[in-house]
């Protein structure tokens, strides 16, 4: 198969054992240049369905889930090469900054300020904390949300926080967020 179904599919063990033959063939290269791509591509993906005002409430925390689960990959996967951190931050600078680059600050915006003013009515969970298995996908849509939501505590804001500055980070038009913010 494939990398992207690999990936999609969050196939440790698969991914693991590419990495390990791969290494010892000396194409880690290979692999790292196509992990960066496939990263940017399902970014591309995700950001594509935000041209409604509806869909665009999902997208920020699809966004945090795909990089919290390709971070996962590159830990658990890749064995925390710095090679493929690397070339994770580069898909995700691909994906957040092609196109109209204004587009991702302001649903980064968006989803900040109502982070913090508690409306929690149209901020989907960001829980990211799940382990990938074999099951969980990177079909990278949020968790559905629960009828009732309980307010945050300061701490869980504070993970939320520090969630979407991770995405943050790979931002270009970060003087874009602050005019939106």
């Amino acid at each position: 198969p494939d990398l992207s179904r690999l990936v999609e599919g969050c196939q440790l063990q698969d991914l693991a054992r590419l990495y390990r033959l791969l290494q010892e063939v000396a194409a880690l290269p290979l692999l790292s240049k196509a992990w960066s791509r496939v990263i940017g591509e399902l970014g591309i993906k995700l950001m594509a369905g935000s041209d409604s005002p509806e869909e665009s409430k999902d997208v920020v925390p699809a966004l945090v889930n795909l990089h919290s689960k390709s971070q996962q990959v590159v830990e658990s996967a890749f064995q925390n090469d710095s090679n493929f951190g690397i070339a994770l931050k580069d898909g995700f600078e691909q994906c957040l900054n092609a196109g109209a680059q204004n587009k991702t600050a302001k649903l980064l915006a968006r989803h900040f300020d109502a982070l913090l003013r508690g409306d929690l009515a149209s901020v989907p969970s960001l829980d990211s904390t799940q382990p990938p298995s074999s099951a969980a996908s990177l079909v990278f849509s949020p968790p559905a949300r629960g009828i009732e939501e309980e307010q945050p505590s300061g701490e869980g804001i504070e993970d939320r926080i520090k969630q979407l500055m991770q995405i943050f980070r790979h931002l270009a038009a970060k003087d874009a967020f602050e005019a939106f913010f």
